[in-house]
């Protein structure tokens, strides 16, 4: 089938309709999909979506491959078992078609997501400002300081209560 149509295929899905055609011999046994997702690709997309779909495999591949030798932060090892599911998937992919099951498909795309994460450095995360003052910075800003410490009043935020160097109002 894929040498028939090299080019372009029988058409993304149509493996198993072409399937009626080409399979020789008994239908008590019908080969719905070809079992080998890089063999399916080439049958149903010809070398139109193949050569494509191996330069983004090789692509990605690379960019793992420096992601993880560039890792030097805590990461590296969830990123390493990332990319190890990644492998693991693209071996089983010659023997079979679990990546058409959808939450096996998510699956993959998020260890995927996690294999090629590009963390951002903190200081252009957040300008350099803690958490704690990023989380107080859309408040209403508190009354002029007197020197006297106000009452509390019920409807007063406690961390308010407080200046940024932790002294009482």
């Amino acid at each position: 089938m894929a040498s028939d149509f090299l080019l372009t295929g029988v058409g993304a899905g149509a493996f198993q309709r072409a399937m009626l055609v080409y399979q020789q011999g008994s239908r008590l046994f019908f080969f719905n999909h070809a079992h080998n997702e890089y063999l399916q690709l080439l049958a149903e997309g010809g070398l139109l979506l193949a050569v494509p779909a191996s330069i983004a495999l090789l692509s990605g591949s690379a960019l793992m491959a420096r992601s993880l030798g560039a890792d030097r932060t805590p990461v590296f090892w969830i990123r390493t078992g990332a990319i190890c599911g990644v492998i693991a998937v693209a071996i089983q992919s010659v023997w079979d078609t679990e990546l058409r099951t959808p939450a096996n498909g998510v699956l993959f795309a998020v260890i995927t997501a996690i294999a090629l994460h590009n963390p951002r450095p903190a200081s252009t995360r957040d300008n350099g400002r803690s958490r704690t003052s990023l989380d107080r910075s859309h408040r209403r800003q508190p009354a002029p300081h007197d020197g006297h410490r106000r009452e509390r009043r019920e409807d007063d935020d406690p961390i308010e209560l407080f200046d940024d160097d932790a002294s009482p109002r």
